[in-house]
């Protein structure tokens, strides 16, 4: 492998692939959403690429549900995981010079190698993932046969 094509060490870890990078920059500053299917250390990962401000607002949703009645002031609870989300309000000239490190799936699921079935079983989640731990991408949902 030669240096143009050999991928960089950032920080003790392989240099995501650029391109997967820019789409999720893309994302990051739209209102687009796009189907996707990810490698991870031998696991796919398959459900719909969206901006780390929805991942955030989504995450605090499914928390405070998760909680139900037990929930003690949902509402704060709902707006202090929401509020990280506030990273992605950063100015276009400071977020123009920095590129993401995450990738965020909604109602992602992951299927082995081995076998045919989802996990979970029930209903996709919210997923936060290193982009310089993928190993490749395709875009599109991964959808097991019924054999």
């Amino acid at each position: 492998m030669d240096k143009v094509n050999a991928p960089a060490k950032v920080g003790g870890f392989e240099e995501p692939d650029w391109f997967l990078q820019h789409l999720v920059d893309t994302v990051n500053r739209t209102d687009l959403e796009l189907p996707i299917t990810v490698q991870v250390a031998g696991v796919f990962v398959s459900g719909t690429l969206v901006s780390g401000k929805k991942y955030f607002a989504g995450f605090a949703d499914d928390v405070v549900a998760g909680l139900g009645k037990h929930a003690q002031d949902p509402e704060g609870l709902r707006a202090a995981f929401a509020g990280l989300g506030r990273i992605y309000d950063e100015n276009e000239a400071v977020a123009a010079t920095q590129s993401p490190h995450y990738i965020h799936l909604r109602d992602a699921f992951f299927y082995g190698t081995a076998n045919s079935q989802a996990v979970p079983a029930n209903r996709g989640v919210w997923w936060r993932g290193r982009l310089s731990q993928i190993g490749g991408f395709v875009l599109g949902i991964l959808e097991m046969s019924q054999q």
